[in-house]
């Protein structure tokens, strides 16, 4: 009888211990928001695994300078930071900026739709406002800010970042398969007297061309991949990716099959001058 007490004592202490004390869900906090990347390649799976890393990048009406998507490289208590296509933001700051303003809205995909039929819908919340952070002036490469506590509960709660993986840009080879995910606007109409805009994922698929060619339109070097679909507007600023779900390249430009963007590795170079002009930002507003 003794030695079943002495048991159950046991038992007790160990269940106190357990639920006295968190565990860790990984080592770094960041690291639970990351999209996965798998270990074998299975391309359905890594673009299901990405999408909520997308989003749409927009001027604040829509109608001066288009728009585009955009990838989510970071997540703190206090931001994102998404990167997106220079000229996504480039045009609409050369022709408009000086009269309307640096105003820039990022449209997140609403998490509890069907995946082919996103909603946009200002008043559902599924957007919010963004800052510009650094637009690169050798590159086809822009970074905005958007606060955090501008975001909707259901966009924080599902919202993922892609991981930067260097090493998995120079294994590419000529050949290798490759997909882009964006998301694209689109107006549908859900009855005779009214319409609705939704924000559509774009897919298309195909092989890795050359990680690294000169493209004479951007006067750069950039991830050459040729698909079996045509690039549409919008796609610009969205990501391409592996077969594993890796982060290879940020959309820039395009014309069936050919489609052209950022290389990783310049897209990492440019992320680091963007957040050190943060930190530059965040310590003077510190000092203020």
């Amino acid at each position: 009888m003794k030695k079943i007490i002495s048991l159950w004592i046991c038992a007790l202490l160990l269940w106190l211990l357990w639920f006295s004390f968190p565990v860790p869900v990984s080592a770094s906090g960041d690291d639970a928001l990351a999209c996965p990347v798998l270990s074998v390649a299975d391309p359905d799976t890594a673009a299901e695994n990405i999408k909520n890393s997308i989003v749409m990048v927009m001027n604040d009406n829509g109608t001066l300078g288009g728009y585009g998507s955009g990838v989510i490289l970071s997540i703190d208590d206090n931001r994102l930071v998404v990167v997106t296509a220079g000229h996504v933001v480039g045009d609409y700051i050369a022709k408009y900026a000086q009269k309307y303003g640096m105003n820039f809205i990022v449209y997140f995909a609403d998490p509890t739709a069907d995946v082919s039929y996103y909603t946009a819908e200002p008043e559902l919340g599924f957007n919010a406002p963004a800052d510009l952070l650094y637009c690169s002036a050798d590159h086809d490469i822009a970074f905005l800010t958007v606060s955090t506590d501008q975001l909707d509960r259901t966009v924080k709660q599902s919202i993922r970042y892609a991981p930067l993986d260097r090493a998995a840009y120079d294994n590419l080879q000529s050949g290798d398969p490759a997909f882009t995910y964006s998301l694209r606007h689109s107006t549908r109409n859900v009855n005779p007297n009214q319409a609705k805009e939704y924000l559509d994922p774009c897919i298309c698929r195909g092989n890795v061309a050359a990680p690294w060619t000169y493209y004479d339109y951007a006067a750069d070097y950039m991830l050459h991949a040729v698909y079996r679909v045509t690039p549409i507007p919008g796609m610009s600023g969205g990501g391409t990716y592996d077969s594993k779900g890796n982060l290879i390249g940020i959309i820039t430009r395009g014309a069936q099959p050919d489609g052209y963007s950022v290389p990783l590795p310049t897209v990492i170079k440019e992320y680091e001058k963007a957040q050190k002009i943060l930190k530059e930002r965040e310590v003077k507003n510190n000092e203020n």
